[in-house]
């Protein structure tokens, strides 16, 4: 969404305690984190703020949520009833009113990530999502755990 800028620094933590007092009351061992949160720092001076969590105490069983911010305009993105369908609200002014636009969600549904790879493939076409963006996100993850290790930003 953001065009792929390059990371400068990331400040990222992770947290465990409900994972943990619930694999040492079963017995058994864990190896992932309740939630991770990051706070990334872009070239173009864009952020990102990022969380992801598959044990938390908030009132939805499932809840996925994107926020763009720009200087024009803003999206809202979301999850409906807990599930795959998504509903999104574009936020701009006019004349310091706030417009309020519902983005209609497209009539056919996405296809799958499967379909794009056999596709390149058939086709011997580039992959939509290249391996160096890949790279990207995995350096982002690292660094997001090697501050949460560390409890100091990383700079990349």
């Amino acid at each position: 969404l953001m065009g792929y800028p390059k990371p400068t620094w990331v400040l990222g933590n992770t947290y465990d305690p409900i994972a943990r007092e619930a694999a040492k009351a079963s017995g058994k061992a864990f190896d992932v984190e309740d939630l991770a949160a990051a706070f990334i720092k872009f070239d173009n001076g864009a952020t990102l703020v990022l969380e992801a969590s598959w044990a938390a105490h908030i009132q939805e069983a499932e809840l996925m949520e994107t926020r763009l911010l720009g200087t024009q305009a803003g999206l809202l993105q979301k999850n409906l009833n807990e599930g795959y369908q998504f509903d999104a609200h574009i936020f701009s002014d006019s004349a310091g009113a706030q417009i309020d636009t519902h983005v209609h969600p497209p009539t056919t549904p996405a296809k799958s990530a499967m379909h794009d790879y056999a596709e390149a493939i058939l086709t011997e076409q580039p992959h939509p999502a290249p391996c160096e963006e890949g790279l990207i996100v995995m350096e982002l993850l690292d660094a997001v755990y090697e501050s949460a290790r560390t409890g100091a930003p990383v700079q990349l």
